[in-house]
């Protein structure tokens, strides 16, 4: 946290109306310690997106560049809500439920 704060400080005298964007972890802890203890904006991200992504695709033997997902959730509890082929334009949760 102590580095964090060394950035988010400097963000406060520099650019006070700047976003802090957080990719790290504890992503959430972060993000809330921000909250609290600093007035610049911030948003945390996680990549678990991605890291399903490429789970997906090693299931399906598909290129990752071909699949693209769409997801929703809070913190590192995500569902993936889409999973399309980029080619095609097709619904490919239904093979991945068969496990195809």
């Amino acid at each position: 946290m102590p580095v964090v704060f060394d950035f988010v400080r400097e963000m406060e005298q520099r650019c006070p109306r700047a976003l802090f964007i957080n990719f790290s972890n504890p992503e959430s802890r972060i993000i809330l310690a921000l909250g609290l203890h600093s007035t610049i904006r911030s948003v945390g991200l996680c990549h678990g997106i991605f890291l399903a992504r490429g789970q997906v695709t090693s299931i399906l033997d598909l290129p990752e560049e071909r699949i693209d997902v769409w997801g929703a959730g809070l913190n590192h509890f995500q569902c993936l809500m889409q999973i399309c082929d980029r080619e095609i334009g097709a619904d490919l949760y239904p093979l991945l439920k068969e496990g195809k």
